[in-house]
């Protein structure tokens, strides 16, 4: 728990019996009694219980003679004593049948001490009974929350504090808030973290805390501003981050050619070109504090694959891609930017001597606006627009006039619901995508609509998966005749494996794609599809 622990322990000292049932203290005792009262609340132990150990010889059984000796005993560090007194306050309130809610208090203070021995089996059934009961609803959730935390039970923790929150409970508001952005943080939750430790900030800073009489609570709050002011210290920072990755893949179909037609009198029938081929996909980035009003991530990525068989050579590609994101609210709940960015691709082709080299293939220029708000913690909308100017070197050697240029300016929106609530097997997510292809020539000039399902996977710390489900609806309205639909699936699995605790993981990549493609008018349709999977492995480095 590191330096929080001391919360855990202070805190152990704030919550007192409340509720319990009173018993008729005799008139000639109540001014002896009166005396001890006075003397605990005046911090005079010794003196206390020195009047509670005579009233206690003449009526042990009298439970406020009881209660006020644990408390004393408690106070005095007597924890022994003072669970001896508890445990026979609840066989007594038992024993005359009273209800849960009468013993409950017993229960709590009970708790509160086998949470300071570290016997936290028997703490924890007792903070379950005290809130089934009805008392104290807000401390034994908050205590609960320790102990599942404590137990790495992220999510039961989680549950735990955001039942202190919604209860209106204030002395608990800063310490949860703090927890809850340890929590999020270990989850990978960083937005929902910075906001949980500002809320904790902000909490601790206000003016009832610094007035409040008890030293005790005046220790917790400044303990909780410490502690989340510590937290927050990290993300101040700016710095470099960056990858390198290497995989060996099996691609049934690089040049995405159809391994079926229908329909067609033609005998020809396009197929599919496998191969194996080497991937390498590097990054690195620049970014400035996430918590200053504006963050600026410049990003570089490149990646090249080297395709094994001959006859694929033209789908072998060396990518360069320049990007800058400019964010107002980075780690805010609400924040929105815009972004920038270049990207120049290369592809193997013969020269006049049909020797295979690199060239340019194709140049394009994004620029959008994006927000993204984050509805509660870890469920995060994001929407993007981007225009996106496209220059297609290959077009040079088409004629002028040719349908086929592929040079333009796309127009693509996203909107996607992000979900990473932390659970094992179940965090998903939905995206939509509307896509328009404005290309110079009309054989490539396309409309298109994709839905994709997503889910992130935890088997451990370590090792994670993420799963995609997408269909996609593509419209050449501008081809000419024959017209073209297409209707395209798509299922992708990519695990990951953390090695040790170093920078090094081990990554698959499993996708499988289907094309459906329909040509025709009104009288004559022809069918085709096409189909490619992608299966590789490979080991990555980050820092």
């Amino acid at each position: 728990m590191g330096k929080n622990k001391i919360i855990y322990f202070l805190l152990l000292g704030i919550f007192g019996i409340s509720g319990a049932a009173r018993a008729e203290i005799s008139s000639a005792l109540e001014p002896v009694y009166a005396d001890a009262v006075l003397a605990y609340n005046g911090r005079d132990y010794n003196r206390a219980l020195q009047i509670l150990n005579d009233l206690m010889k003449q009526n042990p059984d009298t439970p406020e003679f009881m209660e006020l000796t644990a408390l004393v005993l408690k106070n005095n560090q007597d924890e022994g004593g003072s669970a001896d007194l508890y445990q026979k306050l609840i066989r007594l309130r038992e024993s005359e049948g009273k209800t849960p809610k009468d013993v409950a208090p017993y229960y709590f203070e009970l708790a509160l001490i086998r949470l300071h021995e570290g016997n936290d089996e028997e703490a924890k059934g007792l903070l379950e009974k005290t809130f089934q009961a009805g008392v104290n609803l807000a401390p034994c959730k908050y205590f609960l929350g320790q102990l599942a935390l404590k137990d790495n039970q992220l999510r039961e923790a989680e549950k735990h504090f955001n039942f202190v929150l919604e209860s209106g409970f204030e002395d608990l508001r800063g310490a949860s808030q703090l927890y809850l952005g340890q929590i999020y943080l270990r989850q990978g939750a960083t937005s929902a973290a910075i906001q949980s430790f500002r809320d904790a900030l902000d909490e601790s800073r206000k003016p009832r805390y610094a007035q409040d009489s008890s030293p005790q609570r005046r220790k917790v709050t400044a303990e909780v501003y410490r502690s989340a002011e510590a937290a927050l210290r990290p993300f101040h920072k700016s710095g470099y981050f960056g990858s390198a990755g290497l995989s060996t893949a099996y691609d049934s179909n690089v040049l995405a050619l159809g391994s079926g037609v229908s329909g067609v009198t033609s005998s020809s029938t396009p197929t599919g070109a496998a191969t194996l081929k080497e991937n390498f996909a590097g990054s690195i980035g620049y970014f400035s504090s996430p918590l200053k009003e504006v963050q600026f991530l410049p990003i570089y990525r490149t990646s090249l694959n080297i395709n094994f068989n001959s006859a694929t050579l033209n789908g072998e590609y060396f990518t360069h891609d320049l990007t800058l994101y400019v964010t107002k609210g980075a780690l805010a709940r609400t924040g929105y930017g815009i972004k920038g960015g270049l990207s120049y691709t290369l592809q193997d082709q013969p020269d006049s001597s049909n020797n295979r080299i690199f060239t340019t293939y194709s140049a394009l220029l994004t620029i959008g606006p994006y927000i993204k708000y984050e509805m509660r913690p870890k469920l995060v909308l994001n929407v993007e627009a981007n225009f996106v100017p496209e220059r297609f070197f290959t077009d040079l050697l088409l004629d002028p006039s040719s349908t086929n240029q592929r040079s333009g300016v796309d127009y693509n929106t996203k909107i996607s619901l992000r979900n990473d609530e932390g659970r094992r097997f179940w965090n998903p997510g939905i995206s939509l995508l509307f896509d328009y292809n404005n290309t110079t020539g009309t054989e490539f000039n396309s409309m298109t609509l994709a839905l994709e399902a997503n889910n992130s996977l935890y088997f451990s710390e370590k090792f994670r998966g993420y799963f995609t489900a997408s269909v996609g609806y593509a419209r050449y309205d501008r081809r000419p005749n024959p017209q073209r639909f297409d209707t395209l699936f798509s299922f992708g699995f990519y695990p990951t494996y953390k090695l040790g605790t170093g920078p090094l993981s081990i990554y698959g990549e499993f996708q499988y794609t289907l094309d459906n493609v329909a040509c025709g008018d009104s009288q004559v349709v022809s069918t085709y599809q096409y189909n490619r999977y992608v299966a590789s492995a490979g080991v990555s480095f980050s820092f």
